[in-house]
């Protein structure tokens, strides 16, 4: 158990050290570093670390990222799409999902069943948009 105790003891102080001379790939001294001109206007995400959840210490993260939280479809729209035209795939095709929305088109909603699993799976939320956002 000492042991264990020594090597994490070690550990914390190797991380501290190597934070505290910059090679520590986490710490961002400069934010802007490796990202083009036109990134750099992205919002910030900074997470903060207490000595309880990181067992390195205390850190700040700084992460520019795209804020990709909806594109703009509404889940009602698509619940009632799926509802009323699902046999023909325009909730497939409201969604950006133009390949499944095809399938659906040409096989009438899977004769049925696949437009009732639509219905379903739209009105729970389990199918979305095809960029990856949220509805709105």
């Amino acid at each position: 158990m000492a042991a264990v105790s020594r090597s994490f003891e070690l550990f914390l102080f190797v991380s501290q050290l190597h934070a505290l001379l910059g090679g520590d790939s986490f710490s961002t001294k400069d934010p802007n570093r490796g990202l083009s001109a036109e990134s750099s206007l992205l919002p910030t995400t900074i997470l903060n670390t207490t000595p309880s959840t990181l067992p390195a210490g205390y850190r700040e993260f700084q992460k520019k990222m795209y804020c990709n939280l909806t594109g703009g479809y509404k889940w009602s729209t698509a619940l009632a799409l799926s509802i009323t035209l699902g046999g023909f795939g325009a909730d497939r095709f409201y969604l950006g999902q133009w390949k499944e929305g095809l399938g659906k088109l040409f096989s009438f909603g899977g004769l049925g069943i696949w437009t009732l699993i639509d219905v379903l799976l739209i009105g729970i939320g389990y199918v979305g948009p095809a960029d990856g956002s949220l509805y709105i």
